[in-house]
């Protein structure tokens, strides 16, 4: 009896199939992440843009593809048939190389060639400190300054310039003032991020004077495919104790959240190299 019902299971299981292949505008194969909502589900396709899904129950699906960029399309099928083929075409494929700006008159950007460093969070992952600002270290031409001995608060400097000149961005949207970068950089946990990218020079300052020395892009992970729950601690030698944790849900069918929490905690007075001033901020 044990038997039947396991074969009685997996015929129920792969009752409906579904093949797909995803496609630019110009019908090229693309390689692409494909999230089924109702299913919770999520795959990749190989190489020539084809994927496989196995479904129990005949009815309407939402599909979300993104591609390469991370340029999402969306689709709705109907589930019928023992067996479907379907091609899905990618709502946006192409990258604009120029911008026409019109303010007072007619105005052309180029945006050329600008050198960009991209760090993934396995680069990070290598480091012993849970935040941001910390974590530059390593990154040549790079330096976290602490401004305030009592508050712990500090900038970026990119090729030496001063903290002001550096623009830091989250997801593309740059933070709010020179204040919200001070305390923000210290406060956004490791785990929520997915890269980093580091433009050094003025390259570019077409995005104003605050980034004349430089731009950092953090871009966050995708609450779709990021861990539902991630945690990483730190404790120094001499008693900092740093905790990182993040949280990845969704709310119903369309609400999907990304959320972090940094905790930081030292109360200890060194002076190792006794100037009579503490190494750390208290």
């Amino acid at each position: 009896m044990i038997s039947i019902l396991s074969l009685i299971s997996i015929s129920a299981f792969s009752q409906y199939q579904l093949q797909g292949k995803v496609i630019n505008k110009k019908g090229e194969a693309v390689s692409s992440t494909v999230h089924v909502v109702e299913l919770d589900q999520q795959i990749s396709t190989d190489e020539n843009g084809n994927f496989t899904i196995d479904f129990t129950e005949k009815g309407g699906y939402s599909f979300i593809i993104y591609d390469e960029n991370m340029l999402k399309s969306d689709f709705y099928v109907t589930i019928e048939n023992d067996l479907q083929k379907l091609s899905f075409e990618l709502a946006t494929d192409e990258i604009l190389n120029e911008i026409v700006i019109n303010i007072h008159k007619n105005c052309q950007v180029d945006t050329g060639v600008i050198a960009k460093e991209s760090y993934s969070e396995d680069f990070f992952k290598k480091t012993t400190v849970a935040n941001v600002l910390e974590s530059m270290e390593l990154i040549n031409g790079v330096q976290p300054k602490i401004n305030c001995g009592v508050c712990n608060t500090g900038d970026i400097h990119i090729n030496g310039l001063e903290g002001a000149n550096t623009l830091v961005l989250i997801d593309g949207m740059p933070m709010v003032s020179g204040l919200s970068t001070v305390y923000g950089l210290s406060g956004i946990p490791l785990s929520m991020i997915e890269k980093i990218e580091v433009i050094k020079g003025p390259a570019p300052s077409i995005y104003g004077s605050e980034a004349i020395g430089g731009m950092i892009n953090i871009i966050t992970k995708n609450p779709l495919f990021a861990p539902k729950y991630t945690v990483n601690s730190y404790i120094s030698s001499w008693g900092e104790w740093q905790t990182d944790l993040g949280f990845s849900n969704k709310i119903g069918k369309k609400v999907n959240y990304l959320a972090g929490i940094h905790l930081f905690n030292y109360g200890g007075l060194h002076d190792k190299n006794k100037d009579n001033f503490t190494d750390l901020t208290n």
